[in-house]
């Protein structure tokens, strides 16, 4: 479970399982990159393989210095609204932000 206000972004992370994103109140932004734009996602290593080096989707400039192939990187992007459910398959990178007070349950399995 996620409860979080509008609250620091967390980097964009990766799942190694099927995900259900359920938002029970409140709504977030989420923003979802196919596995294979990995290489463009700057991925940690070690025990930090699942999430990106880019923390902050909005910062232009870090991301134009540090990480020049994230902005190449499709996505899509949608707003999970209260009583919505998000099914996110395994190695689908995510980004998501609580678009204010909010509430969410996830449910992984293989």
């Amino acid at each position: 479970a996620c409860s979080a206000p509008a609250a620091p972004k967390p980097p964009p992370p990766h799942d190694r399982y099927h995900t259900l994103l359920c938002q029970v109140v409140g709504s977030k932004y989420v923003r979802l990159y196919a596995p294979h734009e990995t290489s463009r996602l700057y991925p940690r290593e070690g025990l930090h393989a699942v999430s990106s080096h880019v923390v902050d989707l909005d910062d232009d400039h870090t991301i134009s210095t540090h990480f020049p192939l994230f902005k190449e990187a499709p996505y899509l992007d949608t707003h999970l609204n209260a009583g919505e459910v998000l099914y996110i398959p395994p190695g689908t990178w995510h980004y998501v932000e609580a678009n204010e007070t909010s509430f969410s349950v996830s449910f992984w399995w293989w």
